[in-house]
This record gives structure tokens, sequence and C-alpha cells, in this order.
């Protein structure tokens, strides 16, 4: 497996690194550290590109990306690679995933510290948005590598076997993780027969992987979600972003709003169907 770990040197994204690193040793995969830098912009009413500064630049960034081997001393024990794009941030990024056929990204989330901070970076909103493979957010306060416990939001909306659900069932199988799917609802008992089939569909999906059903009786999908998460000690919070409106609704209230679920586990998102690669 190909694993992205965007860097732009921040404690933030050292953070995600060393999750990387721990995922990448126990998935026997290789780490692409990838820095994206853009040319310096003049003022309104010009714009250049000047090669001695962005060489001069270029060679700080190696610099940098050799000393990441001092500062994160366990990077060692794993295969891995740096690549350097002059190119902006999530389109740098898009770009890897299809040159490289990248299975995961990794990106670090800074978290709300005041009413002006976004949870999830603009850059990180950006790449889940766009990606075409699965992508990790680990959030900057998330310091402990665990992978037992996998939450897994659904809305059981017909899933037509996502393929992403195979990467999923990857990680569970990897590390004996439970699966627990987790369906928030205002009135339980109103499930359609629908949805109870496509509960079914998962059981089969699941049928080699230890997982549990839970039904939440919350209006809020996401306080459900929270604090289920919470409460069972979840180690991950998977979602399938495309699937179902109210889980569009989630998902853009996971990116931009301080709350951001009331959690601090890493958020896996798993691409949709039509993801485009151009």
């Amino acid at each position: 497996m190909k694993i992205l770990v965007p860097i732009d040197f921040s404690d933030c994204a050292l953070n995600a690194l060393k999750y990387a690193i721990e995922l990448g040793i126990a998935t026997q995969s290789e780490l692409i550290l990838f820095h994206a830098y853009h040319p310096p912009m003049g003022s309104q009413d010009s714009y250049f590109i000047d090669k001695p500064m962005i060489d001069h630049e270029k060679k700080l960034i190696k610099s940098k990306m050799r000393q990441l081997s001092v500062d994160t001393p366990k990077l060692d024990q794993i295969s891995h690679s740096y690549l350097i794009k002059l190119a902006f941030a999530v389109d740098g990024i898009k770009k890897t995933i299809k040159e490289y056929n990248i299975d995961l990204v990794v990106m670090g989330t800074h978290g709300a510290h005041n009413a002006g901070d976004e949870v999830f970076g603009t850059n990180t909103y950006g790449v889940i948005k766009q990606a075409a493979c699965p992508v990790l957010a680990v959030p900057a306060s998330f310091q402990k590598f665990q992978l037992n416990n996998m939450a897994f939001a659904v809305d059981f909306y017909p899933t037509e076997n996502h393929p992403s659900l195979e990467f999923l069932k990857m990680l569970a199988r990897t590390f004996k993780a439970t699966v627990h799917l987790l369906h928030v609802n205002p009135h339980p008992v109103t499930i359609t027969v629908e949805q109870g089939e496509e509960a079914l569909a998962f059981d089969h999906m699941l049928q080699d992987i230890p997982h549990t059903f839970s039904y939440i009786e919350e209006f809020d999908v996401e306080k459900g979600i929270a604090h289920y998460v919470k409460n069972f000690h979840m180690d991950i919070l998977v979602i399938l972003p495309e699937k179902q409106i109210a889980f569009m609704s989630l998902f853009r209230k996971c990116i931009t709003r301080q709350v951001a679920l009331h959690t601090h586990i890493p958020l896996l998102t798993l691409p949709p169907v039509n993801t485009q690669d151009n």
C-alpha cells in the first residue's frame, strides 16, 4: 500500500506523520512524504517567478525533509521517499494521488482553538472532497495510535457494495479490529424494510470481520455519533461522505464547524464511487 503524507512542517503534520508511520509499519506500506510549494506573487499588477528564489526555497525544503528522519527516528523503519512539487497543496496532492496510485492520504488537522478556527484546515477539506482514495484526518491532539474499535457511521441506504469498503475491511483484518456500525435516527422504529435489507447487506459484507450494530435514537445525527464515539472509546470514525442527504450535511459540519463531532479521534472518509480524477 502507498500512503501519501502531506507535510508542511507544522506540529500538526508531524503528528499525522507519526500516525502514518505506525499504520505503515503494520500494513507493510510505503510512505511518500509530500510537500507542495508555490512561487512568490507580487502585487495585484504583477506575478513573477524568480528562479533563484525558487531554487533556494526548494533547497531549504529538501533540508527540512531530511531532518524529519532525525525528528522522527521511527521513519527509518519503513520504506519512504520524499516528493516536492511546485504546486498549490490541494492540486498537488490530487495529481500525486493519480500519478503515484496512492491508496491512502494521511493528513493532520489543527483542531479548534478559538471561535474563528475551523476544525479541519482548508487543505484537508479540499483533499477530502476531491481525493480518489480514502483520506485519514488525524487531529493534532490525538497522540496514541490504536485501531481496536472502528465506528462506522451508516445510513442504511443502498450501498451497492461500495468499493471503498474493501479498504475498511483490510484495516479491520490487519488490526483484528471490531467494526461498530452506527445508525443514528430520530425514530429507530421507523426504519424501513429497505433499510433493514441494507443492514443485512452490511452484515454479509463484513461476515468475516467482528462487527456490531447500534441504533441510536437521537434527532441530532452529529450529537448521536459524538456520544457513541466518546462513551464506547472508539479509535477511529469512518464515514461515506457522499451517502444520503443527512450524512452530506454531517460531512459539511465535520469540516467547517468548530465542534467537529465533539471528538478528537481520527476521521477516515471513504471516497465516492464517482470521484473524478481530473
